[in-house]
């Protein structure tokens, strides 16, 4: 198990790109801390089906494998909302984030050790909930910014992630999740990860993602770079923290890198 110590959520950018300086007690930063993790699959394949009927009149539309993560978007045909359902792992299933969730969340959000190097937390009820409510209706903006995710296995939520689109013209995004302790050491962050980066390159169509973790936050920096992002450099002084100001570490990855790791059918 990891170290108790280290943060759960970290990276994965997370962040909010160290804006969370002035935007406290966010229950999602900076992605969790994994180790021993298996390698996840590669890529079989990737494909555009032709529309046809599900259950429930909605149609596939599109349907992309990548790095062991299975995106499948449904587009109602009756009401034209759309609906996104993100598999990574057989045991992790990424659904879009509501507000009945905000009791799963609150349940690392209040841990100490969660947010040992973030600017928010140990949050109370009431911020955990404002933080939820924040998230839902994010998905309802035009054009959407802010894509928030919770985590579960079997059925369990676990834990979360978010992308969150920093400029449409540039096509610059950045990924932040959090995991809850017990859930630690099980691949968990690193499935969120690659399921946000494969939204991010493959639906979106970004050009860089880019994670900030603390640079004390050595499990964090390694899930970053199992997801084949680079460090970037260090940026000081980022956020006023409980013991001081933490400086953040810059990790991203490029289009055609993540392409070219997950293999060439990934946008075909």
């Amino acid at each position: 198990m990891p170290d108790p110590t280290t943060p759960l959520i970290s990276a994965g950018s997370v962040t909010v790109s160290d804006q969370l300086v002035t935007d406290v007690r966010r229950p999602c930063v900076e992605p969790s801390r994994t180790s021993g993790l298996p390698p996840l699959r590669r890529p079989l394949a990737a494909w555009a089906l032709p529309r046809r009927p599900l259950h429930g009149g909605s149609e596939i539309r599109r349907v992309s494998v990548s790095a062991g993560c299975q995106f499948v978007n449904r587009r109602s045909v009756n009401d034209r909302i759309w609906q996104d359902q993100l598999v990574s792992r057989p045991s992790v299933t990424l659904a879009r984030i509501e507000l009945a969730d905000w009791r799963a969340v609150h349940s690392w959000a209040s841990l100490p050790q969660v947010c040992r190097f973030q600017a928010w937390g140990p949050n109370t009820e009431e911020e955990t909930r404002a933080f939820v409510a924040t998230a839902v209706e994010a998905w309802a903006h035009s054009p959407q910014q802010r894509f928030a995710y919770t985590a579960r296995v079997k059925g369990d939520v676990v834990g979360m992630g978010e992308l969150h689109v920093r400029s449409r013209v540039q096509r610059q995004g950045e990924i932040t999740y959090a995991v809850h302790p017990r859930a630690w050491g099980q691949g968990v962050g690193t499935a969120i990860g690659k399921g946000l980066l494969a939204r991010g390159f493959e639906d979106l169509e970004l050009h860089r993602i880019y994670a900030t973790c603390d640079p004390r936050n050595l499990g964090s920096a390694q899930v970053l770079g199992k997801l084949g992002m680079r460090w970037e450099g260090r940026h000081r002084h980022t956020a006023l923290i409980r013991d001081g100001w933490r400086d953040s570490d810059m990790f991203s990855i490029l289009e055609e890198e993540w392409c070219e790791k997950e293999g060439p059918d990934v946008h075909e």
